[in-house]
This record gives C-alpha cells, sequence and structure tokens, in this order.
C-alpha cells in the first residue's frame, strides 16, 4: 500500500508492520543487558514517584470514608511524573534508533534528550489532550485519532521537531494505515500485559520490544534520520483536521 509522502511530494510506500515486532525483539536480544538495565532504570524512577504519589494521597478510613493526604504535593509529584516519564521516553527512543542503525547504545543515553525537553513535554501534552478530547466525543474519535499518533515522540526524539509539527508529521504518514497502527497499538498492549503478568520483571523486556518496535516503524516511514524532517519544513503539513464525531 503506497501513501502520500510526509514531505508533500511522491509516495511514500511504507506501511506499519506488525513484524516490527519480530525485528524489534533481535534488536533488543543482541544487547539484552543494555536494555533490561534501561528498563529498569526507567520503572525504578517512574515507579519510586508512584509510590510517592500513593504516600501523600488520600486515605480511605475503616467506616468508608476518605480524609487526609496533601493534594497539593500529589499534584506536583504528578507534574513531576510527567515530566521525568515524557525525558526518560525520548532518551529510550534514541537509543532504539542508534541501535537500528547500527550503533549500540549504552544505560546512561537513557538520560540523553535534554535538548528536546520542552518539545517533548509539548508532544505528551498535546497528544494526551487530543486523545482525551477524542474519547471524550463518544469514544469512537478517540480510538480514531490515538493510534494516528503513536510516531510523535520518536519524531521529536530524531528529528528535534517541535510538538505541533511532529504531532502533525505522525497523523499525515499514518492516515492511510489506521487499520495496521491500531492493531501494532493493540499487539504492543497486549504483550506488555503478558510483560506486567509475570510479576512485572516481564517488563524489563517488553518494554524495551515496544520502544524499539515503535522505532522501526519510525525509521520505515520517514528514513535514517537524514535531518530532511525538521521544523524548517513545518509549512509543508497541512493542518489536521477535525476529528470525526
Amino acid at each position: 500500500m503506497t501513501n502520500p509522502n510526509p514531505m508533500g511530494g511522491g509516495m511514500n510506500s511504507a506501511s506499519v508492520r506488525l513484524d516490527a515486532i519480530s525485528q524489534a525483539w533481535g534488536i533488543v536480544q543482541k544487547n539484552i543487558a543494555t536494555w533490561v538495565v534501561s528498563a529498569l532504570i526507567y520503572g525504578a524512577i517512574v515507579g519510586v514517584i508512584a509510590i510517592l504519589q500513593g504516600a501523600v494521597g488520600p486515605k480511605a478510613g475503616a467506616n468508608g470514608t476518605v480524609s487526609g493526604g496533601a493534594p497539593l504535593v500529589g499534584f506536583m509529584l504528578s507534574i513531576l511524573s510527567f515530566i521525568v516519564s515524557s525525558f526518560l521516553l525520548g532518551g529510550l527512543y534514541r537509543m532504539a534508533l542508534k541501535e537500528l542503525r547500527g550503533g549500540t547504545a549504552s544505560p546512561g543515553e537513557i538520560f540523553g534528550a535534554t535538548d528536546i525537553l520542552p518539545a517533548l513535554l509539548g508532544g505528551s501534552l498535546l497528544v494526551g489532550l487530543v486523545t482525551g478530547i477524542g474519547f471524550l466525543l463518544c469514544v469512537l474519535p478517540g480510538l480514531y485519532i490515538a493510534p494516528l499518533l503513536f510516531l510523535t515522540t520518536v519524531i521529536i526524539a530524531d528529528n528535534r521537531a517541535g510538538a505541533v509539527d511532529a504531532l502533525t508529521q505522525s497523523y499525515n504518514a499514518l492516515k492511510g494505515q489506521w487499520l495496521n497502527a491500531f492493531l501494532f497499538g493493540l499487539v504492543l498492549g497486549i504483550i506488555n500485559f503478558v510483560g506486567a503478568l509475570l510479576c512485572g520483571l516481564g517488563l524489563l523486556v517488553t518494554i524495551p520490544i515496544s520502544i524499539v518496535a515503535v522505532a522501526v516503524v519510525y525509521n520505515d516511514f520517514f528514513g535514517n534520520g537524514s535531518g530532511a524532517f525538521n521544523n524548517a519544513n513545518s509549512s509543508l503539513y497541512p493542518p489536521i483536521p477535525n476529528i470525526p464525531q
């Protein structure tokens, strides 16, 4: 199946393929220690913040009433969790692309996305906002738009694109691939669910597989990081149309 090239000229024959997941597993296996340690770092940092959120949250009494807690502290921890998880995901995607293109990543590179932190935060916020509004509109618009935006973060990570630009690029690249993108996300969700069932330890492998699989799909659509897709080309992308209702 051919899709319009995200740059606006020619055609792009890429498609969202499920075998990107098996390709990702092959890449992860070659450097399994790095990926397990990186997933452990990600899980530990995000998990500690989540534990702190639970500690300062309201407590249920014996009679069923809810009281106490520190709402302001909990809110600040939620913001911190959002910032940290967005930042670490940017680093993980850069690691994935490095290995996909023949390099060898190291666990410390998970902290290597400081230069794009504002864009990562903006991209995560926009994706969450757009999909959230979609699900509020009788669910179906959310199911339509969410699969089309899953490349947003990796676009930012690879090309330092702005949040809106990356969101638009992801939508334009995948808008003819909705079913494939939906199935791809569903399969990754199932894989991570199974990983979570294994006392959570399986996530140390399934999260890296998911990260690398998304990077594989991105590389299929956008090439090998030539820098052609950046903020200078944002005018080439039409605005995202209204979400169908």
